[in-house]
């Protein structure tokens, strides 16, 4: 994930709260990685961020924005397709 500090650093300079996911069998996480895993990774975080009350408190009404590089960008595009209400893009 320390590849992605650069990115990181932008958005956060930008005023932004940066959460990053690690997929299942990717760096430290457990699991095989497959895209049928990816997206139940990707829409756990999203349920995650949006339902989790501490995630709640701390983000309030900030919009939800996703953001993928690589492999990230497919799973990025299919959670945004079936969160439109829950995510500002």
């Amino acid at each position: 994930m320390s590849q992605r500090l650069p990115n990181i650093k932008d958005l956060f300079a930008l005023g932004m709260n940066v959460c990053i996911l690690s997929y299942r069998g990717y760096g430290k996480s457990t699991g095989t990685p497959g895209e049928a895993g990816m997206k139940i990774d990707g829409q756990a975080f999203v349920d995650f961020l949006t339902a989790d009350p501490g995630c709640v408190e701390v983000l309030g009404n900030s919009p939800l924005v996703v953001f993928g590089r690589s492999i990230g960008g497919a799973v990025g595009v299919h959670v945004t397709r079936f969160n439109q209400d829950r995510l500002a893009g």
